[in-house]
């Protein structure tokens, strides 16, 4: 026999390469958008001048840890037993990413810093609250996309070339907040650019697109052609009928 009794099959993944460079890219863009917007660095420097309170500033790590861990706690089990996770990740992220295109509104009410801040508050918490329901279900999707033993080289090449690149980033944050930079409100107009453009390279359709009328049209042909009528495989053409962006 080639294969030994009990030893799990080889998983199948379709769409391998297309989807290893829509995780490389994704994961590149949304770390190096939060470069741009770093809770350690850049947002502190900016409610500063915005508010100048110690107070508010070191609030800025506590929510964002809250937001993003404390309802992973809640979510998780409730998505554990989900059979089907992506919707869960591209509903998150149509919540979440989009927060960070209204950064520029807090810009505009650098006159009215107690409302500033208070609008800045609440888009930060409703971006990383959202995050945590990405976080979770991204795993998944992650898991039934790419195979276990390439997992280490997408990861891995989506953070060596993040890392790379951040350096050049780091340089260019520098100029902007230094003394010869633009100054406050422009350096920071500047910095939270990048982010929105990451939000939007986060979209699921960047990975592998399959187009809906062909994946039905495939999906009927293979309803006619089978007679295994089983619950397995009425799943399985369920599962194709709503595929989308990652092929899983």
């Amino acid at each position: 026999m080639s294969r030994r009794m009990g030893e799990p099959k080889a998983q199948h993944v379709p769409d391998f390469r297309r989807n290893a460079f829509a995780f490389i890219g994704e994961s590149m863009f949304f770390g190096l958008g939060l470069v741009f917007a770093s809770t350690t660095t850049i947002l502190p420097d900016f409610v500063s001048r915005l508010t100048g309170s110690a107070v508010l500033v070191g609030l800025i790590i506590s929510i964002t840890e809250g937001a993003w861990r404390a309802p992973q706690l809640l979510f998780a089990r409730g998505l554990a037993h989900k059979p089907r996770k992506k919707v869960y990740l591209t509903r998150a992220g149509l919540i979440g990413r989009p927060v960070c295109l209204f950064y520029a509104l807090v810009l505009t009410l650098a006159r009215a810093p107690i409302l500033a801040v208070a609008l800045f508050f609440a888009m930060h918490t409703t971006m990383y609250v959202a995050m945590s329901v990405d976080t979770i279900v991204w795993w998944d999707v992650l898991a039934k996309t790419i195979p276990a033993r390439r997992r280490g080289r997408v990861l891995g090449s989506s953070t060596a070339l993040r890392g790379a690149i951040s350096i050049g980033i780091g340089l260019l944050i520098a100029y902007l907040l230094g003394d010869s930079g633009p100054g406050f409100p422009t350096a920071y107009t500047i910095c939270f650019a990048p982010p929105d453009f990451a939000s939007c390279s986060r979209s699921p359709r960047g990975a592998s697109f399959v187009n809906p009328r062909r994946s039905l049209r495939s999906v009927g042909r293979r309803g006619r052609s089978t007679a295994d009528r089983s619950p397995v495989s009425c799943a399985r053409t369920r599962r194709s009928a709503g595929s989308s962006a990652f092929v899983c």
